[in-house]
């Protein structure tokens, strides 16, 4: 008699248990979720404040296709007044500077392994045709040594200048022989010999002519 009303007992306590569970897990399910907080700035939150140069080329990148030109950069400076109040702007101006010519230029050294010759054929009669390298965007080539070698049965006249595209200054004139090559003497063109996309080396021939230009590369895209 004992035995079986311990049973009994025991299922009830078991029955109680289980719907103490029951309870609590639907509580637990029906129970509102709290919302989240929103994000609220305090104190220890630094908010960058964008000066006007950033905001004047935030479309652009630092180089490349899509960078500022050389124009674009000068004339977006011009709009900065040197004041207290402008510190931002100034900050801004200087730091896309430096990284525009840290991106480009080996510290005006030229850049490793970004030298090469590069050929021309000028035809016969050709006045003032481009020689390659032609430089554009940021490049910027020094030329090394010129020469000119002639394929012809008879002589041929050349003329080197380095130009603008509508004004030259000539650099050098020679005979070069039938089927000989000469070196360019480029004593006329003063200081290291800088082309970029606005000055840059023409030549004009009698005949026709192959013109090797050795450079060293300054400034990249």
């Amino acid at each position: 008699m004992q035995r079986q009303e311990s049973r009994e007992c025991l299922w009830r306590t078991a029955r109680n248990s289980l719907r103490l569970l029951d309870f609590l897990l639907i509580m637990t399910v029906l129970q509102p979720v709290e919302p989240v907080p929103s994000f609220a700035p305090s104190s220890h939150v630094r908010v960058i404040e964008m000066g006007r140069f950033f905001s004047n080329l935030k479309t652009l990148k630092i180089a490349g296709v899509g960078a500022p030109t050389s124009t674009q950069l000068q004339e977006t400076g011009q709009t900065i007044y040197i004041e207290a109040k402008n510190h931002k702007d100034l900050g801004e101006l200087i730091l896309i500077q430096k990284a525009n010519i840290l991106q480009h230029q080996n510290q005006t050294l030229p850049h490793p392994g970004m030298s090469a010759v590069a050929t021309t054929t000028i035809s016969e009669g050709a006045t003032d045709s481009p020689l390659n390298p032609i430089p554009t965007d940021f490049q910027m080539y020094e030329i090394q040594a010129v020469s000119v070698a002639n394929a012809g049965a008879s002589s041929a006249d050349i003329e080197l200048s380095i130009g603008d595209g509508s004004n030259y200054v000539p650099i050098a004139s020679a005979s070069v022989s039938a089927g000989a090559e000469a070196a360019i003497d480029l004593a006329k063109l003063h200081g290291r010999g800088y082309i970029d996309s606005t000055l840059f080396l023409v030549a004009s021939a009698s005949k026709e002519v192959t013109f090797s230009v050795a450079y060293s590369t300054i400034s990249v895209k």
